[in-house]
């Protein structure tokens, strides 16, 4: 199970079967939550409009697949936005692959 967070992502790893037993050596805390997220395209917002803007926009702003209008503009970041939402997909991945080791090889993801 994997729990993103505002500034951490938590992930516990379980053996299925009777009981479910948690793997807490497989199991752990990154310090990447989707604060990761909202920094990435507040920095391409700033580079855009050569503004900053305040959480609230941010947040509204990738709601709405990185398209907003600005200053009377409209303007298109989604596809700066996928880049910034696959960066943390990627750093979670290596991370977790990292941490398992070679056990990571031993076990399947179910959803």
């Amino acid at each position: 199970m994997i729990d993103i967070g505002f500034k951490t992502t938590d992930y516990i790893v379980v053996r299925v079967g009777t009981p479910i037993e948690t793997l807490e050596h497989l199991s752990g805390t990154i310090e990447m939550g989707m604060s990761h997220l909202n920094r990435a395209f507040s920095e391409r917002f700033l580079e855009e409009t050569g503004r900053q803007a305040d959480f609230a926009q941010i947040t509204r702003y990738i709601s709405n697949g990185g398209k907003f209008y600005y200053n009377s503009k409209e303007h298109d970041l989604s596809d700066s936005l996928e880049v910034v939402r696959n960066e943390p997909a990627k750093i979670l991945k290596d991370a977790l692959i990292s941490s398992w080791g070679d056990s990571f090889h031993e076990y399947r993801a179910q959803t």
